[in-house]
């Protein structure tokens, strides 16, 4: 064990002057906040020797501080070839959390058996002693030299550095610790095939064989998709009849139901109370393997390989949940590979390869062959050139295939047409044709330099500054909107503000808002679902923000100049997006985009393409859920040709749908429960009507189900929004203005998901100062001071009181936030040193440098408090987080705030 005491500790920290002498002359600053060389630069500072020192007295024989200073040294510099290893393996570690911390801990480490410092001190005698030299000077005192001189100690270390490879330094620097044995293949076994796909994405666009592929892919994703495997007709039923319930088919009425009066046994089947036996269906199905058949021969080079390669990363990816293991076949290999084992550069380099096959009937015959998962079904998937499907030896190859396989093709030809065909004993049977826009391919280049990250951790078209907090709403809920799959819900808000909640029961994040030229979009006029993410559409001119929720980019396409009122409708099995004028005369107005390739229609299209967006143009009806018109008997006149709600006086009926009901009216007790209600405003989904009805000052959200049944009810207010996903099975709505509740859209009544209002404070007082750093925030009765001591961020918190100090002055001169001085208020800013403290009208207070870079952000609620800075690196209370923070983010803000305060 250390001995502590001042002494020692002073004596820990004097470099002696024989080794100064040979390492160059460090010394301490006058001031002492830093060790300097001759020249004024530093060697480190204090704020940096704190958490180096940390990791340094982990162990318990300490290397003198000398030494410490020349593996530092050698880190920074990396002087001789030898020591270079370490400098770029401290260079790539630059932004990690702790890098000191993690950089003493390696120090320790490398110096484990070399002779210890005589001076026994203890850490947090040492750090004290920095604080008192900080405070009144180094006093000068005889230092001893350390046992080895500098010459042999770097020796020694050169040679321990020989058992270290670049990722072992590169993780000792980033972790504080050595690489895990076998990290990588417990890497592989953790790593989902979706994820490893959006990695080989990212790699694609940095290479020029694949750059065009990665640029087709959403199309080729959005364009097909398998279609769901039937059930085999002699398949054995499993479970035999296990339960009774109200609903099925006639043949499983229980036999004593045939015993009831004919007109009880009517009753009972108009309301629903027939008997019915459940067949228990198995827990889970089999789920098929894919093997995907990349044809690289002579017929798919140029843009046809590239949109091959395209439908091989859709397809990898497409339907994770419903499929097994993912084996990849190629010309240009001899084996079938496992898509989910092999490293992802030599999974590009199968991606781009070309050889000099003539068809794909090798592959072929290996796919099928190939005997892993034997008794699992395979779905497999030939990519290649349509001419290759009239080769005698690739009929003949797919003569090969197993029970339980099922065969498909597609086919891509020089002009980009597309046809997805099932391989069947009989032939190919058409399933889609498509066109694909090669030229897309063909234009991708390759991306220079990373671009830098927002604040919010989205790029493209997205605000500067976001709100990294996830405390709940922090805007009124105006639109609501589910994407294609149901999974999200985003949730517009007043002024714009978007939210999205995973429906698992995810926290509700606040996506920054649509961007451009220094204006914001505010104004939304509906949230559309689409593949993979949402399309908030709304007025700066005509436009609509595509939010890709996996890639987290946001794209905003203009749609032009739109006659009010209008009609937007999206078209997820296009990815298309369009806007209507919704009363026009003659030629309607408006214009119909595809996301992926941009193209537009009627204008902006080359002509005689044909492509997504003209079809999306030519469709009449839009995606659900849609609204429905609500026709009363007094106003039917049979004009209506689109779906519309009809609503008698006791009746309901879904009318021109596809299958239409017929009128139900339902009851209770034996009497009609409609009487007397109005119908507002409708919604269908699915098989699912979902509208709003009123008597007298009573308003209800009613559910319908076909063919008409009722399912359940809720009080609803006439303004406040509600949305059902595109299949029918979820309901979201406002509930009392300041919540959004999800849930099954059969149960309206049974809460799912609620989020409710964030309650943050928009009337902040702010303090800033830089040295030391020290930010107040006032709200109310609560003044929360936030400071930087021994390295880290602290918090205060005091109740009560009234502030007595005059309000300083708004800073001179613009900040980034200027693009919205509704939201950024510049009466409330404070400035100190290089530093701007600019709270928001959603209780945030972003602290940024005088060119504008965000350093970090606060935000209080009461006696809670929270702070972030870049790198998603948060700290404080769980509620305003929205789950844990950052391990040690306490000491990598006080480490980026008091770097920005110089």
């Amino acid at each position: 064990m250390h001995t502590g005491g001042s002494e020692r500790a002073e004596a820990y920290l004097s470099i002696p002057p024989d080794y100064a002498f040979g390492l160059g002359g460090p010394r301490w600053s006058p001031r002492c906040d830093a060790v300097e060389w001759p020249d004024g630069s530093a060697l480190a500072l204090a704020e940096e020797l704190r958490p180096l020192l940390y990791g340094v007295f982990s162990r318990t024989l300490v290397p003198p501080f000398a030494y410490v200073l020349n593996v530092l040294h050698l880190m920074k510099s990396g002087v001789l070839s030898k020591y270079d290893r370490l400098r770029r393996a401290f260079e790539a570690a630059r932004g990690t959390a702790d890098l000191y911390r993690n950089a003493g801990l390696l120090i320790a480490e490398l110096c484990a058996d070399f002779p210890a410092s005589p001076e026994l001190a203890t850490l947090d005698a040492v750090l004290a002693a920095i604080r008192l030299r900080q405070l009144h000077g180094e006093r000068p005192r005889p230092a001893v030299e350390p046992p080895l001189c500098r010459f042999e100690f770097e020796l020694r270390v050169s040679e321990k550095l020989q058992k270290y490879d670049d990722e072992a330094l590169l993780h000792w620097l980033k972790f504080g610790t050595g690489p895990t044995p076998k990290a990588a293949e417990l890497a592989k076994a953790v790593e989902s095939l979706p994820l490893r796909v959006a990695r080989l994405l990212n790699l694609a666009r940095q290479r020029p064989r694949l750059v065009g592929a990665a640029a087709l892919a959403p199309v080729l994703d959005a364009a097909f998709t398998l279609p769901p495997r039937r059930r085999t007709p002699d398949q054995v039923p499993q479970g035999g009849y296990a339960d009774v319930t109200t609903r099925g088919e006639p043949e499983r009425l229980l036999p004593g139901q045939f015993a009831l009066d004919a007109d009880e046994f009517v009753r009972r089947f108009a309301e629903n109370e027939l008997l019915y036996f459940e067949r228990e269906e198995p827990h889970a199905a089999e789920r098929p393997g894919r093997v995907l058949v990349l044809d690289q021969g002579v017929r798919t080079w140029g843009n046809v390989r590239l949109a091959l390669a395209a439908a091989a990363l859709a397809l990898l990816k497409k339907d994770p949940k419903r499929v097994g293991r993912v084996r990849i076949a190629a010309t240009s290999i001899p084996d079938v590979i496992e898509a989910g084992e092999v490293e992802l550069d030599e999974l590009a380099e199968l991606l781009e390869a070309s050889d000099l096959t003539s068809h794909p009937a090798a592959p072929i015959a290996r796919a099928l062959a190939d005997d892993g998962d034997a008794a699992a079904p395979r779905d497999i998937v030939v990519l290649t050139h349509p001419r290759a499907m009239k080769e005698v030896d690739v009929l003949a190859a797919g003569k090969g295939r197993r029970k339980g396989d099922r065969l498909f093709v597609l086919g891509v030809d020089d002009d980009g047409r597309a046809e997805f065909a099932e391989w069947s004993a009989g032939g190919l049977l058409p399933i889609r044709t498509f066109r694909i826009d090669l030229t897309v391919g063909e234009v991708a280049k390759v991306a220079g330099e990373e671009i830098a990250p927002k604040a919010s951790g989205w790029e493209g078209d997205a605000e500067p500054v976001g709100f990294p907090f996830r405390p709940g709403l922090v805007a009124e809920p105006m639109e609501l909107g589910f994407d294609a799959d149901g999974s999200w819900l985003v949730i517009a808000g007043r002024d714009g503000f978007i939210h999205a909640l995973t429906i698992d029961g995810g926290t509700t994040e606040v996506l920054p808002r649509a961007f451009r030229d220094n204006v914001v979009l505010k104004n939304v006029e509906a949230v559309l679902g689409v593949r993979g993410g949402v399309v908030v559409c709304g007025e700066m001119a005509c436009v609509a923000a595509h939010y890709d929720l996996a890639s987290r980019r946001v794209t905003l396409h203009d749609l032009g100049s739109v006659a009010a009122p209008t009609r937007w409708a999206a078209y997820p099995d296009l990815h298309c997006v369009a806007v209507r004028e919704a009363r026009f005369r003659g030629t309607p107005d408006g214009c119909a985009v595809d996301l992926s390739t941009l193209g537009r229609y009627p204008w902006g299209e080359e002509a005689g393409l044909v492509s997504r967006a003209r079809a999306a143009w030519g469709r009449t009806q839009p995606s659900e859920p849609r609204e429905l018109p609500i026709v009363t008997a007094a106003e039917d006149t049979g004009a209506h040709t689109e779906p519309c709600l009809f609503a008698g006086a006791t009746t309901v009926a879904l009318k021109n749908a596809n299958p239409a009901w017929l009128p139900v009216e339902p009851k209770r007790d034996g009497r009609p429960t409609l009487t007397g209600y109005t119908f507002e405003k409708a919604q269908l989904a699915g098989n699912t009507v979902c509208a709003l009805a009123s008597r007298g000052g009573e308003r209800n959200l009613m559910v319908f189900v076909a063919p008409g049944v009722p399912t359940g009810e809720v009080p609803h207010h006439k303004n406040e929004p509600f949305s059902l996903s595109p299949d029918g099975l979820l309901l979201a709505r406002r509930r009392w203005h300041r919540e959004v509740v999800v849930s099954e859209a059969r149960s309206p009544a049974a809460s799912k998901v609620v989020v409710a209002q964030a309650a943050l404070h928009n009337g902040l007082g702010v303090r800033l100062e830089v040295r030391p750093f020290r930010l107040v925030v006032r709200v109310g009765g609560f003044e929360h001071t936030f400071r930087v001591s021994d390295s880290a961020l602290s918090h205060e918190l005091v109740r009560g009181g009234t502030r007595t100090d005059p309000p300083e002055r708004p800073p001179p001169g613009s900040l980034p936030t200027d693009y919205d001085p509704t939201r950024f208020p510049r009466q409330g800013r404070a400035a100190a040193g290089p530093l701007r403290a600019v709270p928001d009208r959603l209780g945030q207070v972003v602290l940024m440098t005088d060119a504008g870079r965000a350093v970090a952000s606060f935000v209080v609620r009461r006696d809670r408090a929270a702070a972030w800075v870049p790198g998603d690196v948060v700290w404080g209370d769980s509620t305003l987080l929205g789950g844990p923070p950052t391990p040690n983010a306490a000491r990598a803000i006080a480490s980026a705030l008091v770097s920005a305060g110089g």
